[in-house]
C-alpha cells in the first residue's frame, strides 16, 4: 500500500490521456498484486509477500515509461500484450520498460534481489528455453500471467470488438503461451482451477465495473 501512494505521487500528469492511461495502470497493478496473494494458497506459493511486493515493482518501469513518453507514442505505449508493447518500447524508446524498471530500483538503492524479482517478471516471455526448474520460476511465471490477465481485465473495450477475453484456458496469445511453457502441468491445472473460483471471477468482474 505504501510502495502505490509513492508512485501516484512520483507519477501525476496534467493531460487527460495520460492520465487515464497512467490510472488504468494504477488499477493493473493492485489487481495483480492482489491476485498473486489470493493465489498463494492455492498454488501453494512461499513467501507471498514477497512475490505480491514484485508484482507491484513490476509496474515501476511502466509507469516512467507512460508518464514521460512523447505524446504521440502515447496509444502505441499503452497497447498491446506484454510481448507487443515490449516491442515497441524497445523501438520507439530504445529500452523496454522492465528493464527501465531495473535501472530505476536500482537506483534507488533496493536490494539486487527485490530487483531482479521485480524486473524478471517482464523478461519471462523473452528467454529461450530451457528454463530452470526452479520455485523461483514458476512463481515468476504466476506473477507474470497475474500481470497480464490484470491489464487485460482493466483495458478499455476496443472499437466493436468488446473486452478482452480473460478465458484463461482458451488464451493462445503468444504472451501467456510463453509463460505457460514454464508451468509444470499440474501447476497449469491448479491455476486454471483456481481462475474460475468464484472469488476470482468476482475480483476480475469488480475490476472491469471500475
Amino acid at each position: 500500500t505504501c510502495l502505490r501512494y509513492i508512485f501516484i505521487a512520483a507519477f501525476q500528469t496534467s493531460e487527460a490521456p495520460r492520465q487515464q492511461a497512467i490510472d488504468r495502470l494504477w488499477q493493473a497493478s493492485a489487481l495483480a498484486s492482489e491476485l498473486v496473494a489470493r493465489a498463494a494458497s492455492a498454488w501453494p506459493l512461499a513467501d507471498a509477500g514477497r512475490w505480491s511486493s514484485a508484482v507491484l515493482l513490476s509496474f515501476l518501469g511502466r509507469l516512467a515509461v507512460l508518464a514521460s513518453a512523447p505524446t504521440e507514442h502515447l496509444n502505441a505505449l499503452a497497447e498491446g500484450n506484454t510481448v507487443q508493447r515490449a516491442e515497441t518500447e524497445q523501438q520507439r524508446l530504445g529500452l523496454c520498460a522492465s528493464e527501465l524498471g531495473r535501472l530505476l530500483l536500482a537506483h534507488w538503492g533496493l536490494p539486487q534481489g527485490v530487483v531482479d524479482d521485480a524486473a524478471d517478471i517482464g523478461w519471462l516471455a523473452f528467454e529461450a528455453p530451457p528454463w530452470p526448474a526452479d520455485g523461483r520460476t514458476e512463481a515468476l511465471a504466476l506473477c507474470a500471467l497475474c500481470v497480464a490477465l490484470s491489464e487485460r481485465a482493466v483495458a478499455p473495450a476496443s472499437g466493436g470488438h468488446g473486452l478482452p477475453s480473460l478465458e484463461l484456458a482458451a488464451d493462445t496469445s503468444d504472451d501467456i503461451a510463453a509463460l505457460r511453457a514454464r508451468l509444470s502441468p499440474a501447476r497449469w491445472a491448479a491455476l486454471q482451477a483456481w481462475w474460475l473460483t468464484p472469488a476470482v471471477q468476482q475480483l476480475l468482474a469488480n475490476a472491469r465495473r471500475a
